[in-house]
Formats: C-alpha cells, structure tokens, sequence
C-alpha cells in the first residue's frame, strides 16, 4: 500500500499536481514510517519547494535535509537517499558533492544506475572526461531508462570523436523521444553539435516547428551553414547573429558556446559564459565544460575558472584532463 501511495506521489509530481503529490507522500509515512523511500521523496518535494519559494528557501531547504537524514537513519546503505544528499548541499561545493555522489555509487546499486550516472555526469561536466566515461558505460547498461544516460554518454563519445558511438547513442534517443514535441531534440542537436555533425544539426531545427519561430535556433542554423560550407566574412556574420540572440540570462545555452569557438570567435563565448555567471555558476560551469585549449588560452579563462570554484575543486581532486594535452593552457602549471 504504501509503494502504491508512493507510486502515485511521483506520478502526480510529475504532471506538476504539486497538492495532490505532497498528500500522497504524507500518506507513504503515514502508512509506513520506516520505509526510507517515503521519507527521501518527501524531502525531494521540500526541496522542489524551496528552490519555488525564494522566500523560504532556507527553511524550507532545512527541512529537506532533515527529513533525507531520516531515511539515512532508516536504511544507511539507500543510494537515493545518499545521492539527493549531493543535491541537498550547496551547489558550489564541488568537493562535497563529489564526495557524497561517490558514497551514493559505493552503496547498494539502484536499479536504474542513477549513482552511476550522476557521478558520470558531474566528472565530466567538471573536466575528469576520461574517468567519467566508465561510469555512464554503466548507467547505460542498465537499458534505455532514462535519456539523460545516453545523451551524457553521446556528449562523451562527441568529445573523444567517436563517430560509431556517437550514432548508435543518437539512434536510441531518437527510439525514447516521447510525443509531438520530441523530447530529446535538444539533447541530440547539442551532441550533432559536439560532434562537427552540423548537417545534421541543421536538420533537426529545420525539422522543428518550434525552432522556426526562435531566433536563437535560427542564428545556430547560420552558424551550422557557415561552418559546412561558408566563407570567413560568413563565419564572422554568423557569429555576430548568435551572440545578438543570445543576449539575456533566458536564452543562454551552451551550443552558442561551442559554435562560437569553432565560428572563430572564442572570447565571445567566454563572454557569453561570464555573462552568465554571476546568476548562475552551475550554468557558467557547464558552458567550459565543452570549450576546448583554444578558449582556455584566452586571458579571461582562468580568472573566470577561479571564480567558479574550477581551480581550487582540481587542486583538491586531480587535474582536468585538457592539462595532460600538448597545448595544453598556462593554468596547469598552477594545478
């Protein structure tokens, strides 16, 4: 009964029945206080909840932990328990979150390898490229779960040049992409992107309605033109047109970042990034994590990188991998 009542809490989360969610997962430590699960998902809600009210948000985030805390109390060894506690600690600590991910992956396995693909994620989004890749070979093993699992595994393949990988990732995202409006365009037009396949990329919005009436995802088809088969004047226009649409903190993106570098216009997307960061370093934090030495050269880069709490995390880890390339920028040497 109370898995029915849990089930029907996640169910109604996620069509955004916030009432009716919160009724069903009191209901879970009603039915049954020392099941862990009700008490993790039920600080997932506050935690929801806080980041929707500003104004409480301290208060609310305490009581998140606390009641995570309780399920930790119940069942030590509960790796989701163990993985909302990295989402539960604050977003610049990098270390921390490290650290508490890892526990999540040393604990009893999920059967969804949420652990797995969680510390994927972060290595790679924070430089660690080569290390990440056996973690999302994991989360990926456990099936066509969750889209997520396979565009951060396609964002790696992109990144090492793996072509053959890189296809058979987007083939099983195009099998999960859910309804009319395609739910993972967007993670298949950045690794189109990551992977120099910008025929592609330049299909996939012309494909979209949506897209059509965004300036944004226009200017990225300028770029995605003029990189096929443009001039450097075309080059130099479309740049000047993403960095135009890209304007303001709600249509950043990180493809306007990648196109960018390779339009020959680096320091426009570091500007982009530093633009971003002072609202967001999470945000900030994942658009160098696909730039590459060339914008890493660049005299804002580390200062940017110091700002994002980037040099101290590696100094107290390890180094990125970009530093055990032959070009690879002055701040290494620092690490």
């Amino acid at each position: 009964t109370a898995r029915a009542w849990l089930d029907r809490g996640i169910q109604a989360m996620s069509n955004q029945y916030y009432r009716e969610a919160l009724r069903s997962f009191n209901k879970v430590i009603e039915i049954a206080p020392d099941f862990a699960e009700g008490w993790t998902v039920l600080g997932s809600f506050k935690r929801a909840e806080a980041y929707a009210n500003p104004d409480e948000f301290d208060a609310l985030l305490a009581e998140a932990k606390r009641l995570n805390q309780k399920a930790l109390t119940l069942d030590p060894d509960n790796g989701t328990a163990l993985l909302k506690a990295a989402d539960l600690l604050d977003p610049d600590d990098l270390v921390g979150r490290e650290q508490q991910i890892r526990k999540a992956v040393a604990a009893r396995p999920l059967d969804c390898m949420c652990e797995e693909l969680s510390l994927g994620s972060f290595l790679l989004l924070h430089g660690r490229v080569d290390e990440a890749q056996k973690h999302l070979k994991r989360a990926t093993a456990a099936g066509p779960i969750f889209p997520s699992a396979f565009s951060m595994f396609g964002y790696y393949n992109a990144l090492k040049g793996n072509r053959a990988a890189v296809e058979a990732d987007l083939q099983t995202l195009r099998d999960l992409r859910t309804g009319d409006e395609d739910s993972t365009a967007g993670q298949r037009l950045m690794i189109s992107t990551l992977a120099a396949d910008y025929a592609r990329a330049a299909d996939l919005i012309a494909a979209s309605e949506k897209a059509r009436d965004r300036p944004l995802a226009q200017a990225w088809l300028a770029g995605y033109k003029a990189l096929l088969d443009g001039s450097q004047t075309d080059r130099a226009k479309a740049a000047q047109k993403i960095v135009e649409a890209s304007a303001g903190p709600d249509t950043y993106n990180d493809i306007s970042v990648i196109l960018l570098e390779r339009l020959g216009a680096p320091d426009a997307g570091l500007a982009l990034i530093k633009s971003v960061a002072s609202t967001s370093t999470s945000r900030a934090r994942a658009g160098l994590a696909f730039v590459t030495n060339r914008t890493r050269a660049l005299p804002g880069y580390e200062p940017l990188a110091r700002k994002l709490g980037l040099v101290s995390y590696w100094q107290e880890t390890k180094p990125p991998d970009f530093c055990d390339e032959a070009n690879a920028p002055a701040l290494c040497a620092k690490l």
